[in-house]
């Protein structure tokens, strides 16, 4: 997002500074007759960067949300797996125990990596957010271990 937001603003100067140049070289007569000036496109510029930076904000905050949404997900995983865990047998209780502290270390790590995202300046926001979803990414796959281990329990259960 931050090199998009880069090469907009770079496009948008490089645009202005045409629009100068372009208009510089004109006699007083047909500088009257072009419709654009320097203080338009000095006008335009700014609000293309408001825009830009409105639109950068709303994206920083949807992803935000989405990533909330997901760690309250998880958490509601993890609790339903500790209940499910509780039925297990003895000898697959501390297995699946064991799974569900991991996935939930990996979780406490990625709500980190969120409190760091909520407070990533724009220069940060990049890498923190390739952090955070380094740290989703790790929850999930902890997350599909764990599952697996409770469907091959469930499979043990039923054979018994």
């Amino acid at each position: 997002m931050r090199k998009f937001y880069l090469l907009t603003m770079v496009g948008v100067f490089f645009a202005g500074l045409w629009m100068l140049t372009a208009c510089g070289g004109q006699g007083e007569e047909e500088k009257s007759k072009t419709s654009v000036t320097a203080e338009e496109v000095q006008k335009q510029t700014k609000e293309a960067v408001k825009a830009m930076t409105t639109y950068a904000e709303q994206e920083k905050e949807k992803y935000q949300e989405e990533v909330r949404e997901t760690l309250d997900a998880y958490q509601e995983k993890i609790e339903e797996m500790t209940e499910r865990a509780e039925a297990a047998t003895d000898e697959m209780r501390a297995d699946l125990e064991h799974k569900i502290q991991e996935m939930q270390k990996k979780k406490e790590v990625a709500a980190k990596k969120y409190d760091e995202l909520k407070t990533a300046g724009d220069q940060a926001w990049d890498d923190v957010k390739s952090g955070m979803d380094s740290a989703l990414d790790d929850l999930d796959d902890a997350y599909g271990t764990a599952r697996s281990r409770f469907e091959e329990e469930k499979e043990d259960v039923h054979e018994k």
